[in-house]
């Protein structure tokens, strides 16, 4: 019975380090920048892991031209043209990562994304840069160690800056 008890000691502590990671630095801090960046990566998350298909369209291929005179897409960033040169920019400045994100299609709206999301490197130079260049946004990045930064491109969908509810509103 002794050895059970041991054994059973053993295997809790061991799962409660591999669930905790002690040894690992926290990715978010208890800050509003350090929760907000939270709210960002799981909502990217979830539409990363969407399935049958994930949620998101790579950059480059949405505004790449479809050649179809009633494919009207709204690209968060003006005109085609304007959106092509923000996420070059974005490349540029060393995201690993470009896309829309929650990218919805309507008849009378056509198509549109709820956001444009970037995966940050872990170079710090190139972090801080894609931060800098991310200020113009509505919802200006901070620094705290998340995966991506996001910039909304509706106002009336989601947001970094409000808390979801959980199913059908209850808490």
């Amino acid at each position: 019975m002794k050895g059970f008890l041991i054994f059973v000691g053993i295997v809790a502590v061991a799962g409660y380090l591999f669930w905790a990671k002690p040894w690992e630095p926290k990715r978010y801090d208890n800050t509003p920048q350090g929760q907000q960046a939270k709210r960002i990566d799981k909502r990217v998350e979830q539409a990363k892991a969407f399935r049958p298909q994930p949620d998101t369209w790579e950059g480059r291929d949405y505004v790449k031209p479809t050649g179809n005179k009633k494919d009207i897409r709204s690209y968060g960033f003006g005109e085609r043209e304007d959106a092509e040169k923000e996420i070059e920019a974005l490349y540029a400045a060393g995201a690993k990562e470009v896309a829309y994100i929650h990218v919805q299609r309507t008849a009378r709206m056509g198509t549109y994304p709820e956001g444009l999301y970037v995966t940050l490197p872990e170079d710090k130079t190139k972090r801080k840069a894609l931060i800098a260049y991310a200020q113009k946004w509505k919802y200006p990045p901070k620094e705290c160690n998340q995966k991506y930064i996001y910039c909304s491109l509706n106002p009336e969908e989601w947001n970094p800056d409000t808390a979801e509810t959980s199913f059908m509103g209850t808490d």
